[in-house]
């Protein structure tokens, strides 16, 4: 075999950055007005480098031209990125539906201005009839048209990279340019990877990217983005020839380092010369204490703690006042006795107005909760500048810059939060609440050599995986994009499923399960998932070669499905012209696909199986003609430049077939590190699980599955509850996570059902282990690799597993890694009635972690890939 190696070209030579950039372009989507810290970035940033200065803003922007000048281009939302939702479309049929059904009651309303029984009545009841009966015309061609055509492929439209193409392209950014991307969030990057796509060449500029915050406050709301392996994946692969990412709080540098292994430099507060002095002391000493609650409300966690604080002030004897936005009081419960003490404030016409308005209160109080001890509020900035004191919880950024201990307080504990406000109460104003911390200027840092990445001119690799929301093989696939991009590769994720494509909004949420799940803990450059476009030609040559007998194998049926997945045609363009030197599938029902749309690449098959094994689990056919199957899925791997096997026993089989194309590599066990802590279970499954009642599940359970809902699977569970959990002496916890609790038959009436829990699917994994005694692996089929067992054994878990669970590892392994191995059902029910006492009265015991064996060591699988890529 011979392959070459694909390592990025580094062209640092080719840059000469000035002390002083040419020219200063501020991209800032939010920027719509003249209040808060975009707009005190913006006028800051133009102020420090005094060169000639772009500013780019929102087109809804309202600012005044004697304040700042601003081109309005932008419109996408940083807080509601959105690039899969722009794909759904309701169809004129569903509108004309949802129409139709409104005018109806309307019309046929007991409460109509006419008697429905009248001439008029009955004559305007038979309006939505006529136009049923008119619009079936449209909407059967409508359908035919979709049903002839298809709904086109279903990549995500990305608004954001397009916008800044615009901006970017409309000002000729050119050598000596710095483009900064103001108050930024972390998801924005994959839009700008995106840039690579559709733009024939990178900027020929500098780029500067403040962050605020981490990437786990808006988590949810952005499925898509891992910042893993950052400045290889991300800041060598923008479209910029030079980047740097800057923060604005040391905790937030620590976090990156943490998590990214990057870390960016900290940079002070950014700001105009504004004259606060005259502002000072506006609220002097007086009984009443005027409070100010600042913050619009967005759905997030920003004022869960302000019904706890009402009622700690009312203990108070005071006069108080508390101020709220408009847009809060309505989403939040408070008793009507408080109202008479709340203000309500709602857009202020411009900055200078919102200093001499925060000027003229005792105290601020920031009720974010730890979820933001990364994140520094824009309200600090004016707080500080204008010597107001705030209270916040200990944990959160902002508290780095309070002087007065009794100001912080943990929001969960009424006394602390009581103890801050009698602080106030008896403070003296001329205190000064802030501490003075100096970090290098934002011109500072530009200047400085530190942090500065160069853009790699990288060779392209695609990756070509199922759709999956997670698994256990997700650990597997996350190591293989990591192995790529360390290797230099840019590296492209498609994501193919064999759903027909109907833009149906519960698509669209599947999209981003998938994102989530699938690139989690890693990722590519660039990402797709595609559903199949049907269209009727497909659909009639599908049909006429099944009928001539030209399909006569399940596998090429699967094929020829999964080769109707689309690539948009941006990324097509990209393809055809920036020949993939590697295409990676992983599973071989993905090679007609692969070969359709990249022909001339480099092609590696990753399978975790024979996938004929797997599909003959449920289908007497196929194992009726185990031999022609199984010929013709050797013969699709034949056709691959190499066969990578992490199933050994599997392994061997592949090997008698195609020869030394065949490789085996050992899965890697590897613990993910957990970025969130749970107190219990109960509180876990309200943040992780996607729909569950917490509310009677206990703290721990003394069983655990974790199985998603494969055939396999689902029998081996099954199996599990029939023979070992119903017999069980003790009464026994069971709690089973995974989509395979959708397909278990459970009879509720059977008593020990009651203690039988289905978590279902958790968003992450990490933390599920800790919350349990012993961890079940009740395989009793031999397919594919253990990686559930893998997992486990990161984990440290307490391990119970019929053989077939362990394959793959020695009889030594087994031993060293404390596994507890049984042949039949009977003897795992002994050994559980053996352990758990029949009055449950055990502790729990946390095992410590295992010494890893090591073949299956993560360095090892690395090496193991690297030395194929380079032979």
């Amino acid at each position: 075999m011979s392959f070459r190696i694909g390592f990025g070209v580094n062209i640092k030579s080719k840059i000469n950055r000035e002390k002083k950039p040419k020219r200063v372009i501020i991209i800032d989507p939010q920027l719509k007005d003249s209040l808060g810290h975009n707009y005190r970035y913006a006028k800051g940033i133009k102020s420090m480098f005094a060169v000639d200065t772009i500013i780019v803003g929102n087109k809804c922007a309202k600012i005044p031209s004697s304040e700042i000048d601003i081109l309005p281009l932008l419109s996408f939302d940083q807080y509601d990125n959105s690039a899969y939702k722009k794909a759904f479309r309701e169809n004129p049929v569903s509108k004309y539906e949802r129409f139709s059904t409104v005018i109806r009651k309307r019309v046929e309303s007991a409460y109509a201005i006419f008697d429905r029984n009248s001439p008029l009545g009955k004559s305007l009841g038979l309006i939505p009839w006529i136009f049923n009966v008119i619009f079936f015309l449209f909407g059967f061609l409508y359908q035919l048209f979709k049903f002839v055509f298809g709904y086109g492929n279903s990549a995500h439209q990305d608004t954001v990279s397009q916008e800044v193409i615009g901006a970017l392209d409309g000002l000729n950014v050119c050598k000596g340019d710095l483009v900064i991307f103001q108050t930024m969030l972390w998801p924005t990057f994959e839009s700008l990877l995106e840039i690579n796509i559709s733009r024939a060449s990178a900027y020929p500029c500098q780029a500067m990217f403040i962050m605020h915050e981490d990437w786990n406050i808006y988590h949810s709301m952005f499925g898509r983005f891992t910042p893993s392996n950052f400045e290889r994946r991300v800041l060598e692969s923008l479209p910029f020839e030079q980047s740097k990412v800057v923060v604005t709080n040391s905790k937030l540098q620590e976090y990156c380092a943490q998590w990214m292994n990057y870390r960016p430099e900290v940079i002070d507060e950014i700001s105009f010369n504004v004259n606060g002095e005259d502002k000072l002391n506006n609220n002097p000493k007086s009984d009443k204490i005027r409070i100010l609650i600042p913050g619009v409300y967005r759905g997030d966690k920003n004022f869960e703690y302000i019904s706890q604080f009402f009622s700690c002030i009312d203990e108070l004897d005071v006069d108080y006042s508390i101020t709220l936005h408009e847009s809060v009081i309505n989403q939040i419960n408070l008793p009507p006795e408080y109202s008479d003490n709340i203000e309500l404030y709602s857009n202020i016409e411009n900055y200078d107005k919102w200093l001499d308005f925060l000027a003229s209160y005792s105290v601020v109080f920031i009720p974010y909760c730890n979820a933001y001890q990364r994140r520094i509020s824009g309200i600090l900035h004016e707080c500080k500048l204008l010597n107001i004191p705030i209270i916040c919880d200990e944990s959160i950024a902002d508290s780095i810059y309070i002087s007065n201990p009794e100001l912080l307080i943990r929001l969960s504990d009424r006394e602390s939060l009581c103890l801050a406000l009698e602080f106030i109460e008896n403070c003296n104003y001329q205190t000064q609440f802030f501490e003075n911390y100096k970090y290098l200027s934002l011109t500072e840092s530009y200047e400085c050599q530190y942090g500065w990445t160069y853009r790699l001119e990288k060779p392209l690799a695609v990756v070509v995986k199922p759709a999956w929301t997670r698994c256990g093989t997700s650990v597997v696939l996350d190591h293989q994009n990591n192995v790529l991009t360390d290797f230099g590769y840019f590296v492209i994720e498609i994501f193919l499923k064999g759903e027909p494509w109907v833009r149906r909004k519960e698509q669209i949420d599947f999209m981003y399960e998938v994102q989530q799940g699938g690139r989690l803990n890693s990722g590519g450059m660039i990402s797709r998932i595609l559903l199949k476009n049907t269209t009727l030609p497909r659909l009639f040559y599908y049909i006429t070669q099944l009928l001539l007998g030209k399909y006569p194998n399940y596998l090429q049926r699967e094929e020829e499905h999964l080769s109707w997945c689309d690539i948009d045609q941006k990324l097509l363009d990209y393809t055809n012209k920036n020949t993939p030197e590697l295409v990676l599938v992983n599973h071989v029902f993905n090679s007609k696909f692969v070969s359709k749309f990249f022909p001339s690449s480099l092609k590696i098959c990753e399978t975790h199986d024979i996938q004929l094994n797997q599909f003959a689990i449920t289908r007497q056919y196929l194992r009726d003609r185990y031999q022609q199957e199984f010929d013709y899925e050797m013969k699709r791997l034949s056709e691959f430049d190499c066969v990578v096997n992490l199933n050994k026993v599997e392994h061997l089989s592949i090997q008698n077939a195609i020869g030394e194309k065949a490789i085996y590599i050992r899965p890697p066990i590897f613990k993910w590190a957990s970025r969130f802590e749970y107190e219990n279970l109960s509180a876990l499954l309200k943040e992780q699980a996607s729909v569950l009642d917490s509310s009677n599940i206990p703290d721990r359970v003394d069983l655990l599955i974790v199985a998603d809902g494969h055939p396999a699977n689902i029998q081996s569970v099954s199996n599990f509850l029939t023979e070992v959990f119903y017999k069980a002496s003790s009464d026994l916890s069971l709690g089973i996570v995974g989509s395979v609790c959708r397909y278990l038959e459970v009879d509720w009436n059977e008593k020990k059902s009651l203690s039988l829990y289905f978590f279902g699917y958790l968003k992450d994994l990490s933390n599920i282990y800790d919350f349990c005694e012993i961890v079940v692996l009740p395989d009793i089929y031999g397919e594919g690799i253990p990686i559930k067992t893998d997992e486990a054994i990161a984990n440290s878990a307490n391990i119970i597993a019929f053989d077939k669970a362990v394959r793959g590892f020695t009889s030594s392994e087994i031993e060293s890694l404390e596994l507890n191995v049984f042949g039949s059902a009977g003897d795992m029910l002994k050994y559980i009635d053996g352990y758990f006492p029949l009055d449950s009265s055990y502790s729990r015991y946390r095992y410590p972690p295992v010494q890893i064996p090591d073949g299956y060591r993560v360095e090892n699988y690395y090496k193991a890939w690297k030395d194929i890529l380079s032979n």
